[in-house]
């Protein structure tokens, strides 16, 4: 039997702990490179934003799961418009 709501739940819970680890990495990453990069804040900033974009999605797991749909829709679409492009670029563009 296929379990397509079991599938998305699992996918969400993926891609949200996914979320906070990468966030609390990169927020990490920021406070012990601080003296040696620029750009910390913005680091940082994304890490926090991703912390915040993974608890999200695991306290409101309904809305979370309709957001990745579209997410992944959406990037899916900008793929398929980028390899289109690229197809159709004049060959002196084309560096493959």
């Amino acid at each position: 039997h296929l379990l397509p709501g079991v599938t998305a739940y699992l996918l969400l819970k993926f891609v949200a702990t996914w979320a906070v680890v990468g966030g609390v990495l990169r927020i990490v990453v920021a406070i012990r490179l601080r003296k040696r990069i620029q750009g910390k804040w913005v680091l940082a900033g994304g890490g926090i934003l991703s912390v915040l974009f993974g608890a999200l999605l695991l306290l409101v797991p309904h809305a979370g799961t309709v957001s990745i749909a579209w997410l992944i829709g959406f990037l899916g679409d900008c793929l398929w418009r980028f390899v289109r492009a690229a197809r159709t670029a004049p060959p002196e563009y084309r560096t493959i």
